[in-house]
């Protein structure tokens, strides 16, 4: 395990734990970003300075001008709205350069190591929560967007940071919620961003695009896994109630990975209904047939089997996301939806007091 995936999920202590809700900003579409992405800036600006130069920091200073430049030939030539227009719009009014915006774009889905969930209850009730663990810098920068139409209608829910477009956690009203997880390797895929030359998707923009464009979990899903995307990861989506509608998707560039069985690999996402748990699906940072390196997955299992079907819900399911190691020093928010509860998006930043 990288000294870097150990610094962000902390020893297995007792975490102190000041619990925040993320402040939530209504963004209608219908105008230019300049407009519906202004109060985000004014309110973020210093703290998407601090978190960007933080985050450019990770970036190998060998491959540093090599990631500019394709940047700037992403911009120029590819990139579409409108990731175009809220990046320009956040660079003039930070002062950030384009460059930087795009750079931090490109890696951050490279370096999340998180914990999501996807449970059902004995009335078909499905929930989706997850822990978003990354540098703690984005604690002050994590904020909650709610995009609707001219008339006011809610298009799509998503919490990011200021200044990323992406998205790491998202939910459709009564169509389904998307998570990601970073698909962990041996080392952080850096050089997997020079695909993007080949038109491959940046992860966290592929969420998006399925919540402008998709109207279904099974939309989604075929996009989540047959869009060719700049990095390995793992799409984890969350249906509609009575569906048994879950789906863990192991994704490396162009295809959905899965265990080899007779010689054979099974590359189809895992869904819930067949999951071996029964009644939930659970990611954390590593293929769901492997050992995994930590011990979260094992914990939040024998967790979610204590507690049992019969008592899942929005409470319980925040208690197994809150006890360690599955709370870990580097969470930064919690999230908890229902894609059919289109009323209850709850998004608690996590601040961690343990010295």
């Amino acid at each position: 395990m990288s000294l870097f995936l150990v610094a962000l999920l902390g020893v297995q202590v007792s975490r102190a734990v000041i619990n925040i809700p993320a402040k939530t900003y209504v963004l209608n579409s219908s105008l230019p970003a300049s407009q519906y992405y202004a109060p985000v800036c004014k309110d973020k600006k210093q703290d998407a300075i601090y978190a960007f130069s933080a985050m450019l920091d990770m970036i190998p200073a060998g491959l540093q001008s090599e990631f500019e430049d394709i940047a700037m030939t992403f911009w120029r030539n590819d990139i579409t709205e409108p990731y175009k227009s809220e990046i320009q719009y956040f660079s003039d009014c930070t002062g950030l350069a384009i460059k930087d915006l795009i750079t931090v774009n490109l890696i951050y889905d490279l370096v999340a190591v998180c914990t999501s969930i996807v449970a059902v209850d004995p009335n078909g009730k499905v929930y989706h929560g997850r822990n978003f663990d990354f540098p703690t810098v984005l604690r002050n920068d994590t904020i909650n967007l709610l995009y609707v139409d001219a008339d006011n209608n809610t298009l799509y829910e998503m919490t990011t940071a200021a200044g990323y477009v992406g998205v790491p956690s998202g939910f459709k009203p009564n169509g389904f919620a998307i998570t990601m997880d970073e698909r962990y390797v041996v080392q952080v895929p850096w050089e997997n961003i020079l695909d993007l030359e080949k038109g491959y998707f940046p992860d966290g923009w592929l969420i998006r695009e399925a919540l402008i464009k998709d109207t279904t979990f099974d939309e989604a899903v075929d996009r989540l896994s047959t869009t060719p995307i700049i990095a390995g990861i793992y799409y984890i989506v969350a249906g509609t109630d009575d569906s048994m509608d879950g789906a863990i998707i192991t994704r490396n560039q162009t295809h959905v990975n899965g265990p080899v069985t007779d010689g054979v690999e099974y590359n189809k996402p895992l869904y819930l209904k067949d999951s071996p748990h029964d009644w939930f699906i659970i990611e954390t940072n590593y293929d769901y047939w492997k050992v995994p390196k930590d011990d979260r997955r094992d914990h939040a299992i024998r967790h979610l089997n204590e507690i049992g079907q019969e008592n899942i819900d929005f409470d319980t399911l925040f208690e197994v996301l809150s006890t360690p190691p599955v709370l870990a020093s580097g969470t930064v928010f919690t999230s908890l939806y229902s894609p059919s509860q289109v009323d209850y998006f709850n998004i608690t930043i996590r601040f961690d007091t343990t010295e």
